[in-house]
């Protein structure tokens, strides 16, 4: 799990240890090439490259590339403002959504499609089942 505070000291982002976060599940496409696939909360499969500690590529008609910086932005959303709307409308994102948050920084509010079914495959947050979809911080185990 990632550590909760995700800020440097000077008040950068910190980079996150993400490499026990994602261990994709790898299966075989069509062309017997292994890619990692997972579905979007809608249910629409997509296959990627990629991990959240590096950034990621959702290979569709056009392949999507998502920075690490916007993973990194999308869970210091989640982990400050728990419970918080998802927001992934391109056009016109819920105020005061990781959508909303994603547009103010330049990215596209469609990021969080990809990156939050792979940080509830990890266990770091969950989502409310219907629409407008509400996503939840995880609470760790205490050991």
């Amino acid at each position: 799990m990632p550590k909760a505070d995700h800020m440097a000291t000077d008040g950068r982002f910190a980079p996150l240890r993400l490499s026990t976060l994602i261990h994709a599940k790898w299966e075989t496409n069509n062309d017997g090439g292994d890619m990692p696939k997972s579905r979007t909360l809608m249910g629409i499969e997509y296959e990627y490259s990629g991990s959240l500690n590096t950034g990621l590529i959702v290979h569709k008609k056009v392949d999507i590339h998502i920075s690490a910086n916007a993973i990194r932005l999308i869970i210091a959303e989640i982990t400050d403002k728990s419970p918080i709307l998802m927001g992934a409308c391109r056009d016109n994102p819920i105020k005061g959504s990781i959508g909303a948050m994603l547009r103010k920084n330049g990215y596209s509010p469609q990021y969080s499609s990809y990156v939050i079914p792979l940080l509830i495959e990890e266990g770091f947050c969950k989502a409310s089942e219907n629409r407008p979809y509400k996503i939840m911080k995880q609470k760790k185990d205490k050991m």
